[in-house]
This record gives structure tokens, sequence and C-alpha cells, in this order.
């Protein structure tokens, strides 16, 4: 006796239709998850079948997780409830198996396409963007779904974006006709996230590319995705308050950031030695300040690479600009104990701005050196003409005298290497 007759002959004797095995799954779950389509079928019509809404009984879902689409046809032809979720929604669970004529099946008994499953919180538009199946793309768009943001909840990339993932996944097919269908590349996720931004992090010039000709809001991204993103017209000179221009970005962190997502290291980090030359080939204002007068030179830090200053400092007059802090480059450079900055800039300034006094707490450069006891810095600027014996403007007594009095702070003898050095060099015992 086959599976059927037998289901038959037990329905005949009146066996209870919701009865449950030891695993507390009824004959319904049993069959569906079995493809048993045909024994489905014969319970249904004996029905009705009660499934509480706490059960963990969800033939429907089982039968669509284990590709029993005749099972699921019979289901729903029979009164299933589309939108049945057992953590993946139904529609969810069609669309993973790229089957266009079950999905438009699904759709035909009211599954909503906006639906979100309960883990990876995907609509259907995602999970097919997310496999790559462009029909399934188009089948789903054809039902007037959302190309822009999902409904869906957060996880890892916070709400998730069609056009996000479709980068993600390198989808270049789908990315074109979602682009074609009016999908916007500036569309952002909760965490910042945009498809040019996925595209740097995660794809590659081809891609950024495409996304570029559409014309988003273009920020600067790996080596050669800048290049691409500047020849489709992104402003170079774009500033903000805090984080600057695009290029005092590159100077600040090696690499490329933008300012909207300043926490993020892109590809272009790899790339720090020539990120800056690109940069300059698109003739940028170096003279541009941020809210903190800070020129692009100003943000250099002990990771910005010695060929990416040299590259920089094109206008001596801007060397010694200062910022609202009244620090110049030298000063800056002194203070993050820079030397082949330092050994830069001392090659382009004159003798004179060594003995300026610009900041009325650290004094001349030769005087900031001594308070941030860089003892291998001062005689640099020595051999270039810093006056050892000069008073700074402001400041009470010569570098010596000063040194001096503060010997008892000196906990690691460098102020007692410091007084030494300056002795040695000449500084004058008197002053």
């Amino acid at each position: 006796m086959g599976a059927l007759e037998a289901e038959q002959a037990l329905l005949e004797h009146s066996a209870a239709l919701n009865a449950q095995d030891n695993n507390q799954n009824t004959f319904l779950y049993r069959a569906c998850t079995l493809g048993g389509f045909m024994v489905a079928d014969l319970l249904i019509r004996h029905g009705p079948i009660h499934i509480p809404p706490e059960s963990q009984d969800r033939p429907l879902v089982q039968a669509t997780r284990q590709g029993h689409f005749k099972v699921v046809e019979t289901l729903l032809r029979n009164g299933a409830d589309a939108n049945v979720s057992d953590d993946a929604t139904l529609l969810s669970l069609v669309t993973g198996f790229k089957k266009v004529d079950m999905c438009r099946s699904v759709l035909k008994y009211g599954a909503e396409v906006k639906l979100c499953d309960s883990t990876e919180r995907r609509t259907p538009l995602l999970q097919a963007t997310a496999a790559g199946n462009l029909d399934m793309v188009k089948f789903i768009l054809d039902e007037v779904a959302s190309i822009e943001k999902t409904e869906a909840g957060e996880d890892n990339w916070g709400a998730l974006l069609v056009m996000l993932l479709v980068v993600y996944f390198g989808h270049d097919d789908v990315d074109r006709y979602l682009l074609s269908q009016g999908a916007n590349p500036d569309a952002a996720n909760s965490d910042g996230w945009t498809a040019v931004w996925s595209a740097a992090e995660f794809a590659g010039v081809e891609t950024t590319g495409m996304l570029a000709a559409a014309r988003p809001d273009l920020d600067v991204l790996a080596l050669e995705v800048v290049r691409v993103l500047l020849e489709y017209g992104a402003d170079v000179n774009n500033i903000s308050d805090m984080a600057g221009s695009l290029l005092a970005a590159v100077m600040e962190e090696a690499n490329a950031e933008s300012k909207t997502k300043p926490d993020l290291t892109h590809k272009s980090f790899l790339e720090k030695k020539i990120m800056v030359p690109t940069l300059l080939g698109f003739y940028p204002n170096l003279g541009m300040k941020n809210g903190k007068c800070n020129t692009v030179l100003h943000h250099i830090t002990q990771a910005t690479p010695v060929e990416s200053v040299r590259c920089g400092i094109n206008d001596v007059a801007r060397l010694i600009e200062v910022n609202s802090l009244k620090w110049t480059l030298l000063t800056l450079a002194i203070s993050g104990n820079m030397r082949e900055f330092i050994e830069v800039l001392l090659g382009k300034l004159s003798v004179v701005a060594l003995n300026i006094s610009i900041d009325d707490e650290r004094g001349t450069p030769r005087y900031a050196a001594y308070y941030e006891n860089t003892s291998n810095i001062v005689p640099l600027l020595i051999d270039k003409g810093s006056d050892i014996n000069d008073k700074c403007a402001g400041l009470p007594s010569t570098p010596l005298i000063s040194g001096t009095s503060r010997a008892l702070e000196d906990e690691n003898g460098k102020r007692r290497e410091l007084i030494r050095l300056l002795l040695d060099r000449g500084a004058d015992q008197r002053k």
C-alpha cells in the first residue's frame, strides 16, 4: 500500500487530521516536507486543519524550502496564507530559487512584494539583487517594488539598499538595469553608505565609472576610482568645516576618505604614495581653508608620506600661514615630531621664517622644538639659521634659561639633554 492509499484508509477510519507525531509534526507537515502534493491535497479536502499561530508547524514554508512547488501550489489554492513566515517569507524563498513562474503564482495569491523576512531583513527585491538574478529583478520591479530604499530594519549594513547590494555582489548587469529604471545612485543606507562608496570598497573602476555616469554626488575613494570620478565631474575643491577638502583628507590619513564617512578606510590606503599626485593633476585650490583655517598641509600627520608633502608644496608663501590656533606648518610638524616633513619644509623656508614668533605659547619654531622636547629636531633648526639666543616675542626668556628653570620637571632627562645640546651649539649663558 502506498502513502496515498494508507492516508486515505486512515481518513476513512476517522483518523484525527490534527494528530501529531513524536516530533509534534502533523500529517500535513510531513506530507509537505516530503513533497507529497497528492497526500496534502487529500488531507486538505478532508479538513479543516487547524494550525495555531504560535505553532512551529509551517507546512507551506517547509514545502517551499524543500522546493516542492506542486505542494506549494496545492496549499495556496486551498487558502493557505501567502504571507506566512518562519523567519523567511514565502516570496523571499521562492525568489531564492529563481523561479519566476512560482514567484508569479505566489504574488497571485496575495504575497506582499515589500514584506521582509525576519532574519536578514531583506525584501524579495533584495534577495533577487543579491543573487544577481536579472530576470527576477525585472519581474519584481514590474510588480511596482521600490528601487530606492527597502522597508528593512537594521542589520550589519543598516537599512539595506538595493543599489548598494548590487555593487557589493558585483552584478553590473543588474546595476545597469536599475540605473536605467531610475534608481537613485545617491541614496544611502542608515550608515551613510551609497552605491559609489560601495563600489570603491568592493568593486572596481568599471562599476564606479558606470555609477559616475549617472551623476551622483561624487565623493572620492580608491585611487583609480578617484580618477574616474573626477573625470566625470567631481568637485576636487569640495570642502567642509571639519574635514576640509578632499586633498586635505588625503594628506591627513594618507588615503582618500570622504568627509561624510571619516571613519572608513578604503583601498586608497594601499596607494597613498600616488593618491596626492593624482588629485593634484586636477588642479585643486591649495589655498583653501576649512572652518579652523587649516590649509591642505595643516592636515599632515605622521602617516602622511613625505612624497605627498613634496607634491603639495608649490607655493612658499603658504608655508608660513597659520590656522585658528596660530600654528604654522613647521610648528605643527615639530609638535608631531615629523622629522621628514620638517626637512622638506626647511628646504623651502627662508632663515627669516625660522625666527618669526607667531604662536604665543610656543614662540619660534626652534622654541617650539625645545618646548616639545624634540632634541633630534633642534639641531636641524639651528643648522638652518635659527637664532639660538633669541628671546621670542611674548615669552619671558631664551630657551636655555627657560629650560634651566624647568629642570626639576625633567623626569626622563630630555630637558637636561636639550640644555647640554644648546650649550654645545653656542647658547649664551648670560642671556
